[in-house]
């Protein structure tokens, strides 16, 4: 009878043991684990659909967009700009490091944007997807325009090649095709146009060329629309994007721990306190059948 009560005790302890040792590993596989080939299809197999050139580059005139032509004694690219750093006065107001800058995003913008805009018609899976991307091709031919016109009258130099990581996203969904292009393509394009969105707020609030706040609030509209167009596919992934910072660059922000990683451990730490607590009570129950209480 004692050793019967003891099998049945064990036995109960393992069972409820192995279930949550389940329950705590099983969310995790099927997160890990990839989709079927029915709900996501295959990417395509060429590796680089670029035939070795640089993602975006217009430099030899074969872009998407005109090389920008740079005028004679224009300022360098701005890679680390301060507001009110290297101001200079122009007919239309001071201009500064800042504003330079971001005539070089909008810039950068229009060469990885269009492309993939482009891209859409042949790769992606879904007719919103293709649709959006026409619709952001066209729009970013028009704001590419405007943009080498002001940076010609204020003489800053634009550059022929997005940044580097810019061509990293291109090269990430470049072989793709389907379902898979579209959820990719719209990762990144969203997360950038976020970025960019910030941007522009910060030089229509602080610029003081005429010309360079009159931009902005153009460019503020489109970066809008484009966004809700984006957020219209239901692919946005929000949960990965950069949280929103007032006095503090949204890139830091973005270094830290994602919501889900946060989710995930706070449900994961009290499950392991209920595997072990139930460890333990098995463990009492086993002593009090063989101490014959």
């Amino acid at each position: 009878m004692l050793n019967s009560r003891l099998s049945r005790t064990r036995r109960t302890g393992l069972l409820v043991l192995a279930l949550l040792v389940a329950w705590l590993v099983a969310p995790t596989a099927a997160y890990a684990a990839p989709a079927s080939p029915a709900d996501r299809p295959l990417t395509a197999p060429n590796p680089d659909p670029f035939n070795g050139r640089i993602p975006g580059d217009v430099s030899d005139g074969n872009g998407t967009l005109p090389p920008a032509n740079n005028p004679q004694g224009s300022g360098p690219i701005v890679e680390t700009a301060m507001p009110g750093v290297n101001k200079v006065q122009t007919r239309f107001g001071e201009l500064d490091d800042t504003d330079r800058l971001f005539l070089v995003k909008v810039r950068q913008a229009g060469l990885w944007e269009r492309p993939t805009g482009l891209m859409a018609q042949q790769q992606a899976g879904s007719e919103r997807v293709k649709e959006i991307g026409r619709i952001m091709a066209d729009d970013h031919k028009q704001l590419d325009e405007e943009d080498r016109f002001i940076a010609q009258q204020l003489n800053v130099a634009l550059p022929d090649q997005p940044s580097a990581d810019q061509q990293a996203w291109m090269r990430e969904f470049g072989p793709m095709r389907g379902h898979d292009f579209d959820v990719t393509a719209v990762k990144w394009l969203r997360f950038a146009h976020g970025g960019v969105f910030s941007a522009i707020a910060s030089v229509r609030a602080n610029t003081r060329n005429e010309m360079m706040r009159l931009f902005a609030e153009r460019a503020n509209t489109m970066v809008n629309k484009h966004m809700s167009l984006l957020e219209s596919t239901g692919l946005v992934q929000y949960d990965n994007l950069p949280h929103a910072a007032i006095g503090a660059p949204a890139v830091a922000l973005a270094a830290t721990t994602t919501p889900q990683n946060k989710d995930s451990n706070f449900f994961r730490l009290p499950i392991v306190a209920l595997v072990v607590v139930t460890g333990l009570l098995a463990i009492v129950s086993i002593r009090r059948v063989v101490g014959g209480r």
